[in-house]
C-alpha cells in the first residue's frame, strides 16, 4: 500500500502492546487529540469534495468527516495493531470503510438500503481515471442527436445556444370556484444575474398576482403590463403553504389546489453556451421542444406513503415518475440504455454510469427550486426533505459545460477527480458484493473489502471474528433516509427497505426503533472479539432517542468504557441547526461485558465550553452508567430532564 498523510491526532506516544495486556487497555479515546481532531473536521465541512471526493459518487445524507473516521480508527490501531478486522453495519455514505481500507484494514461495510450498499461498491471500486472519462465520452455520443433535439436553441441575439434550465409554474384548480391559478410562490422569480455579478444587475423577472410574467427591477413596484396589477418584488404569494384565489378570494392549502395534480407551464428559460447565459421568456419552439412529441417509455413505480414522501402524494404526485417533465424522462431513459455499450464491457464502469445517472435524476424537473438569487437548482430533496416548490427548474440533463448543477457530465467529472484521488492514495481496493446477507460467512478473506446489502441483524462474519465496529447509527427520526433514497432505487430497479428492520424511526414515539438496534447490537457482540470494541458517533437533542440508544446497547451486552466529544458536519447543515441533531458529536466507546478493560474509564480532558458540548457531557455521563451491569434509578429522568435545561423542549 502506498504512503499518504496524515493528520496529526494523536496526544501521547505509541505505548507498548503485547497479548497480556490487551484487556487491560484503556479506552483508544485517550489516544485522541480532540482539538486537533475537530480543527480538522471543522476545515472538512467547507470543503468535503476536495478532503474526500469520493462523497460526489452518490448522495447520502449523513456521512461522518473523514478527520473523524480517520483519527479513531488511528487510536484503535495504535492498541490492537496495525491491521484490523473492521465492521460498519450502518455504512450509510461509506467514510468508515474507506478511511478504513486507506489505512490497510480489512473491511465489511453493510447497510440495509441498496442504495447505500449500491454506493459504497461504486465509490470503493471506481475504474481508472481515463476509463471513466472514455465511457463519459462514449455515452455523450450515443445521446449526442437526442441532446440536440432536447435543448438545442439560440440566445435573443441569435448566436447559438443551449437550453440549460426550463422553469416551470404549478398551476392547480381552486377548490372553491374551479378556476385555474397560476400558483407562483414570490413576485420575483429570477434575477437576470447572480446576486454578485460586476455592476450589481438589479434586474429581475416578476410574477403579478394573477400569474402574468414581465420584466421589472428589484425593489421598485411596478405595475403589470399585461393587467396593470401593482407588483411588489418582495411579495410573497403561497405564504403558509397557501394561495388566495384571485377570481373567489379564498385562500385554500397548497394540497387543496393539487387535488387533481399540478399542470405545469414554462415561463422561463435559462440559455447558455458554455460562456455567458441569458434568463428570458420562452420563444414558442421552446415551449413547443419542452412539452411536444416525448414519449416515456418506462412508468416508475407508485409511490409509497412514508413520513418524506407524504408531502408528494399530498400535493397530487402519485408515481415517481410525476416527478418529471416527459422530456427529462425520455433522456434519462436514452442515457441508461446507453450505458452497457458506452461502457465497453466494464462490469465497475456499468456500476458507475448506473450510480452517476441514477444520481442525476435527484435533479427532478418538477421538484427542483430554482435559487432566483444564485440562479441555480436544488435536488428534490434539499435539506434532507422533499420540499415542494411550485416553481420548478428542469435541468438540461447532460448539462453545458460547468452549467447546470448536478448534471451528468459534472458527475462524470467529479467521478474521474474521485478516481485520481484514490489511486494516488492507495492501490486498487479488492471489492466483493454487494452480497446479501445470506452469503457465506467465511467467504470473504481473499479481499480488502466485503459490501453486503440487507439488515445488520445478521451479519455474514464469523462469530468473534472483527477486532472494531466503528459506525454511526441513524439519529432516531432525524432523517428519513429510505423514503429519500427510493427516488434513486425506483431509477436503478433497487428492491424497497423492509421498514420493519429498519433503525430508522418512523416519527419520535416509535418503539421500533430501540428493538432493530438491540437485534443489531447483539450481531455485533456476536462477531466482535474478545478483545473487540464498538464504538459509535451520535448525536440528537431529543432525550427519547438516546434512551433508546443506551437501552438497545446495554441489552446486547455492551458496556461503556469512555466518551469523547467532537465537532462534526452538522454544524454547518442549515436543516440540522434547526432540526433535533446537535452540531457536535459525542463519541461512545463500548466493549463486550466482562472485557476487563471497562474498569479503565475515559473523560474528556477538558470540560466543553459551549452549551451543546455540555449538553452531550451529560449524555456522556449518563453512558457510563446506564449502559452497564446496574444503571441507576433515575437515568431516564436526568436525560429528559436536562433535555428540558438545555434545549427548552417538553420531555416526550
Amino acid at each position: 500500500m502506498r504512503d499518504r498523510r496524515r493528520i496529526c491526532t494523536m496526544s501521547q506516544t505509541p505505548e507498548p502492546l503485547t497479548a497480556g495486556v490487551i484487556l487491560g487497555l484503556g479506552s483508544p479515546l485517550r489516544h485522541l487529540d480532540i482539538s486537533a481532531v475537530s480543527a480538522a473536521a471543522t476545515n472538512e465541512v467547507g470543503r468535503r469534495e476536495r478532503h474526500l471526493p469520493t462523497v460526489s459518487v452518490f448522495r447520502w445524507w449523513a456521512r461522518r468527516t473523514s478527520a473523524v473516521s480517520g483519527a479513531v480508527l488511528d487510536a484503535v490501531a495504535r492498541d490492537l495493531g496495525p491491521r484490523l478486522r473492521v465492521a460498519d453495519p450502518f455504512a450509510g455514505g461509506g467514510t468508515v470503510a474507506l478511511q478504513a481500507l486507506l489505512r490497510g484494514h480489512w473491511v465489511h461495510a453493510q447497510d440495509i438500503d441498496p442504495w447505500a450498499a449500491e454506493g459504497i461498491a461504486a465509490a470503493l471500486s471506481l475504474p481508472a481515471p481515463e476509463a471513466i472519462h472514455a465511457a463519459g465520452d462514449r455515452l455523450r455520443s450515443a445521446v449526442a442527436g437526442l441532446l440536440d433535439r432536447a435543448y438545442g436553441t439560440s440566445f435573443d441575439g441569435g448566436a447559438s445556444a443551449w437550453i440549460t434550465h426550463t422553469l416551470r409554474v404549478a398551476v392547480g384548480t381552486c377548490p372553491r370556484c374551479d378556476n385555474e391559478a397560476r400558483l407562483f410562490p414570490y413576485a420575483t422569480l429570477s434575477r437576470f444575474q447572480r446576486v454578485e455579478a460586476v455592476g450589481k444587475d438589479e434586474r429581475a423577472w416578476l410574477a403579478c398576482r394573477y400569474g402574468h410574467v414581465h420584466g421589472g427591477v428589484l425593489n421598485q413596484l411596478r405595475s403589470c403590463p399585461e393587467c396593470s396589477d401593482r407588483v411588489d418584488p418582495a411579495a410573497v404569494y403561497t405564504s403558509g403553504r397557501q394561495f388566495a384565489c384571485h377570481a373567489c378570494g379564498q385562500t385554500a392549502t397548497l394540497a387543496l389546489w393539487a387535488r387533481d395534480g399540478f399542470r405545469w407551464e414554462v415561463v422561463l428559460v435559462e440559455r447558455a453556451d458554455g460562456v455567458r447565459r441569458e434568463i428570458s421568456i420562452p420563444r414558442s419552439d421552446e415551449i413547443q421542444r419542452a412539452e411536444s412529441d416525448w414519449m416515456p417509455c418506462r412508468e416508475l413505480p407508485q409511490i409509497e406513503a412514508g413520513r418524506e414522501s407524504t408531502v408528494l402524494l399530498r400535493h397530487g404526485f402519485r408515481h415517481w415518475h410525476d416527478l418529471y417533465p416527459r422530456r427529462q424522462r425520455v433522456i434519462l431513459e436514452a442515457v441508461f440504455a446507453a450505458i452497457p455499450e458506452a461502457a465497453a464491457g466494464d462490469p465497475t464502469l456499468v456500476r458507475l454510469l448506473h450510480i452517476v445517472v441514477a444520481g442525476a435524476a435527484e435533479m427532478a424537473g418538477h421538484m427542483s427550486r430554482w435559487d432566483r438569487r444564485y440562479l441555480k437548482a436544488y435536488e428534490a430533496m434539499a435539506g434532507h426533505r422533499f420540499n415542494l416548490t411550485t416553481l420548478a427548474a428542469e435541468p438540461n440533463v447532460w448539462g453545458v459545460g460547468r452549467r447546470g448543477r448536478g448534471s451528468i457530465s459534472l458527475r462524470i467529472a467529479a467521478a474521474k477527480r474521485a478516481a485520481e484521488w484514490l489511486t494516488a492514495s492507495r492501490s486498487p481496493i479488492a471489492l466483493a458484493g454487494p452480497f446479501s446477507t445470506s452469503a457465506d460467512r467465511a467467504a470473504a478473506d481473499a479481499v480488502d473489502a466485503v459490501v453486503v446489502h440487507g439488515s445488520s441483524e445478521r451479519m455474514p462474519l464469523l462469530d468473534g471474528s472483527v477486532d472494531l465496529i466503528w459506525t454511526d447509527p441513524p439519529y432516531h427520526d432525524d432523517v428519513q433516509y429510505h423514503d429519500l433514497s427510493a427516488l434513486f432505487r425506483v431509477w436503478l430497479g433497487l428492491c424497497s427497505v423492509d421498514s420493519e428492520a429498519s433503525a430508522v424511526a418512523s416519527g419520535p414515539t416509535d418503539k421500533r426503533y430501540v428493538q432493530v438496534l438491540r437485534r443489531v447490537f447483539a450481531e455485533c457482540r456476536r462477531v466482535l472479539a474478545p478483545h473487540g470494541r464498538l464504538l459509535l458517533t451520535y448525536a440528537n437533542r431529543d432525550s427519547t432517542a438516546w434512551i433508546a440508544l443506551y437501552e438497545a446497547l446495554r441489552d446486547a451486552g455492551f458496556r461503556a468504557q469512555g466518551y469523547e466529544i467532537v465537532r462534526s458536519d452538522a454544524e454547518t447543515d442549515f436543516t440540522k441547526r434547526r432540526g433535533r441533531t446537535c452540531s457536535m458529536d459525542l463519541v461512545l466507546d463500548l466493549v463486550p461485558a466482562g472485557n476487563n478493560s471497562a474498569q479503565l474509564i475515559h473523560r474528556p480532558a477538558c470540560s466543553p465550553a459551549s452549551g451543546e458540548g455540555a449538553f452531550l457531557a451529560v449524555r456522556g455521563e449518563v453512558a457510563l452508567t446506564a449502559i452497564s451491569d446496574v444503571p441507576p434509578v433515575g437515568w431516564r429522568e436526568r436525560l429528559r430532564s436536562e433535555q428540558t435545561d438545555h434545549w427548552s423542549q417538553k420531555p416526550r
